[in-house]
C-alpha cells in the first residue's frame, strides 16, 4: 500500500474521480511513486482502491529519466533522502515541464 504525505483526502474529489475512473477510464499522467510513498496522485490513488483498480503508475526513477535528469546523482547530491519531506529538495532538479506534467508540488 502506498503512503500518502501531500494532503488529506477530500472524499468529494475521490467520488468525482471515481465517477470519471467509471465512465471513461484512465485520464492524465500516471501516479508518481518512490518505494511505497506516493509522490503524486494520493485522491486517484484513493479512487483506484475503492474501484478495486489497478492505478497508472510511474517511479520518481523514471520521471528524472524522462527528464534527463540523472536520477542517481541527484539522489546522492540531496543526501540520499529517505522521507517524503526530503524528497522535495530532490524536485528542484526537474524541469518545469516536468512537475506540470506529473503534478509534482512541493
Amino acid at each position: 500500500m502506498y503512503i500518502s504525505y501531500q494532503q488529506d483526502i477530500d472524499q468529494d474529489k475521490v467520488n468525482e474521480i471515481m465517477a470519471s475512473l467509471e465512465q471513461n477510464g484512465w485520464q492524465g499522467a500516471p501516479i508518481v511513486v518512490w518505494g511505497d510513498t506516493l509522490i503524486t496522485g494520493n485522491h486517484r490513488y484513493a479512487a483506484c482502491q475503492a474501484l478495486d483498480t489497478e492505478p497508472e503508475i510511474i517511479t520518481l526513477e523514471e520521471v528524472f529519466e524522462e527528464d534527463g535528469v540523472d536520477f542517481s546523482a541527484t539522489h546522492e547530491e540531496c543526501g540520499y533522502p529517505t522521507s517524503s519531506e526530503n524528497y522535495t529538495d530532490m524536485f528542484y532538479y526537474l524541469s518545469d515541464e516536468i512537475i506540470a506534467k506529473y503534478g509534482i508540488q512541493f
